[in-house]
């Protein structure tokens, strides 16, 4: 490539997909049509605000008054630009959803609000410095070049107006942000910076940190490979699935690059016919044996065609599936969570990809193989759908408000544990300085603790409140200074978007999800995580979510009954092997104690290499399936032992090449055997959003 620029999008497009960078250079479009109308609707809603601000006579009546109602300055804002997202909605209405033409009134508001402050100390446009000017970064024989839609400065900080660029990631948004931060250093710019921009179709404000020492050298490094990719090698395919799964120009990628979504995202077509065997020996001419047509937790075939179940002290002791894309894990764990609703074990599953909603859609008799249907309508007889959407209406809406506690008369080990997991979500939905974060956290997990002793819940706003107050705790660790800081930061918790996730909604409350509304009936819900947005909210999500089923498990008296099973598709990023992220510490608790209080723990993966193996030695049944890394031979060798009678190094030699739906299951006290999976009574297709839930959402929390 000859040019010696490239863009600031350029730069962020690559971060979040390299695919993407060169697909967009051929002229395909790789940001869904929502968000980038969204992006250009929220630009020229702020270009109408920002040059008729001080023109408007609503507003130039407001800041004439001494001291202006910041809320009625807010509102006059609003109907400024309202007039501007109107029209951008009627432009986008044929391109995109009705949901998100609904969000530009939301946006709009939002751009009003932060807008406000500004507004109001300037006295009109007079804060609003620059608009539509460029940015640049010089890099040894390449400039990066960006656009500002407005820049802003009130009180010695700077705000960066950038609407338009679509980030998509975490780590494309924060790549977006050190490119300004370098941009603003390299021409003696402001220290201080706020990136105000859109994240997840939200108008977001994020602080920028000042350049690192070697940030301009990864930049350069990454300015290099861009070239290269966009010289013809090959680039390599998003880190997160998630990207894949939005992206416009997939199709394209996948005729050029080959495939990256895993079988069980992309199938397209439900699948009605038995999982092909890799050896005659496995597979079974008779899909329902006549003795298994009535005893739930059927799973599948042995070689030699007798039927395999599983017992309930098996799901008690915890479930592992591991195989590659096109092995068929999720459709064996899918299998699972049937034979579990059959055998009245609520169940509570992640679904982190929108595909395990599809439990709540049986096969109709078109589709399901003929010996299957009885055991289809009792499916259907016993199961009650619950799908749960937290940050929206979809289905049934979740909340995270109050702080549900477990038993007052804890130990000190399980309550710090408690605590502690619940003070890094909250703090990981705000920014605190590092200089002071972790007395911060010990401050707010002992606050919690002081709590836990006296109510069995509190209230987010509470909690806060007592903070501000502070009459309760002796010693504390923060100065007053920093305690207001703290309380601040928390408050955003109320405020914007976020109060929809710990306000809006029905408390998240285990108890009653495990109880059904209809005697007779067996729970079967699954929380939606696509509505929460990027990675961390959703991680944020998951480990406050785990904390209130730890505490539920507390609760709980002694016994291996199976009383809950606990779902989790894909639980990589939540149980790394590096690292203690909240969700890991308490998983780690959910599966050392939780049989002792009828905690039946499933999870799949796909590499034995993306958990912590200590995580997974707690599970006594182990299904692995196809292998595609010679790596991952090795830890199956290690999982499986060295039991007699089983040639475990030739077998998962067969893995290498095994067919969909074939496993070698290691079960307690004994020793290893093939499986070919059972089929499926439910939907196994295409992945589910809001417009699906709403017409298969049919349980109920009353």
């Amino acid at each position: 490539m000859s040019d010696s620029s490239l863009s600031l999008a350029d730069v962020v497009t690559a971060t979040r997909c390299p695919r993407q960078l060169v697909l967009a250079q051929q002229g395909h479009r790789v940001v869904p049509h929502s968000a980038d109308t969204f992006g250009q609707a929220a630009h020229d809603t702020l270009q109408v605000i920002a040059a008729n601000a001080s023109k408007n006579k609503e507003v130039a009546a407001l800041l004439e008054k001494g001291s202006p109602e910041p809320r009625a300055v807010e509102y006059a804002l609003f109907r400024l630009g309202l007039g501007e997202a109107y029209a951008q909605a009627k432009k986008a209405a044929s391109r995109v959803d009705g949901d998100d033409l609904a969000r530009f009134s939301e946006a709009v508001h939002d751009i009003a609000h932060r807008l406000t402050p500004l507004v109001v100390e300037a006295g009109g446009n007079a804060a609003f410095a620059e608009s539509e000017n460029t940015v640049r970064i010089p890099l040894d024989g390449t400039t990066i070049e960006g656009g500002v839609d407005l820049l802003c400065r009130s009180g010695g900080q700077t705000w960066i107006w950038d609407l338009k660029t679509y980030t998509g990631t975490e780590q494309a948004k924060l790549e977006q942000m050190r490119l300004y931060g370098m941009a603003y250093a390299a021409q003696g710019g402001p220290a201080r910076i706020s990136l105000v921009h859109v994240v997840d179709e939200r108008i977001q404000v994020d602080s920028v940190a000042p350049p690192q020492k070697d940030d301009k050298e990864k930049l350069q490094a990454l300015a290099r490979n861009m070239r290269i990719w966009l010289d013809g090698e090959p680039p390599p395919a998003a880190r997160d699935q998630d990207t894949c799964r939005d992206c416009p120009a997939r199709e394209a990628c996948w005729r050029t690059w080959g495939r990256t979504l895993t079988d069980e995202v992309d199938e397209v077509r439900p699948i009605t016919r038995p999982p092909p065997a890799l050896d005659p020996e496995i597979d079974s001419k008779e899909p329902i044996p006549k003795d298994m047509e009535h005893d739930p937790l059927w799973i599948g075939m042995v070689p030699n065609k007798d039927p395999a179940r599983l017992e309930p002290h098996e799901l008690v002791r915890h479930v592992a599936v591991f195989g590659a894309s096109g092995s068929g894990k999720t459709y064996l764990a899918k299998s699972i969570v049937e034979e579990a609703v059959l055998a009245g074990i609520p169940v509570l599953a992640f679904d982190v990809q929108g595909d395990i909603l599809t439990l709540a859609k049986p096969l109709d008799d078109a589709t399901i193989e003929p010996t299957l249907r009885a055991r289809r309508d009792r499916y259907v007889e016993r199961a009650e759908f619950r799908l749960l959407t937290p940050m929206s209406d979809a289905g049934l809406r979740i909340s995270l408000n109050p702080l549900r506690f477990p038993s007052r008369d804890m130990p000190l080990e399980e309550s710090t544990v408690y605590s502690e997991a619940v003070t890094e979500n909250l703090l990981g939905h705000v920014r605190l300085p590092g200089g002071w974060r972790d007395n911060a956290a010990a401050y707010l997990a002992e606050r919690i603790r002081h709590a836990m002793k006296k109510v069995d819940s509190l209230a987010i706003e509470d909690l806060i409140n007592g903070i501000a107050e502070d009459e309760e705790l002796d010693n504390p660790l923060l100065d007053d200074r920093q305690r207001a800081r703290l309380v601040q930061a928390l408050r955003l918790l109320t405020m914007g978007s976020r109060d929809l996730l710990f306000k809006l909604g029905r408390p998240f409350d285990l108890d009653a999800l495990l109880k059904p509304s209809v005697p007779g009936k067996t729970p079967l819900n699954v929380l939606w995580l696509n509505g929460l947005g990027d990675q961390q909210n959703k991680e944020s999500f998951v480990a406050m979510v785990l904390a209130d089923v730890y505490g539920w498990m507390l609760r709980q008296r002694g016994g291996a009954t199976p009383r809950v099973l606990l779902y989790f598709d894909e639980i990589g990023p939540y149980m790394p092997p590096h690292g203690e992220p909240p969700s890991k510490k308490l998983l780690k608790r959910i599966f050392k104690e939780g049989r002792k209080y009828g905690v039946c723990g499933l999870f799949c993966t796909q590499n034995f290499t993306d958990v912590d193996y200590k995580v997974v030695s707690q599970a006594n049944t182990v299904a692995i399936g196809r292998l595609n890394a010679a790596q991952e031979k090795r830890k199956a060798i290690d999982t499986l032992g060295s039991p007699p009678n089983f040639n475990v190094s030739g077998a998962v030699d067969k893995l290498m090449n095994s067919a969909t739906g074939r496993f070698i299951v290691r079960r307690l006290d004994q020793p290893p055997h093939w499986l070919q999976g059972r089929r499926l009574m439910t939907l196994h297709g295409p992945t589910w959003g809001e417009d699906e839930i709403r017409a298969h959402n049919t349980g109920n929390l009353e």
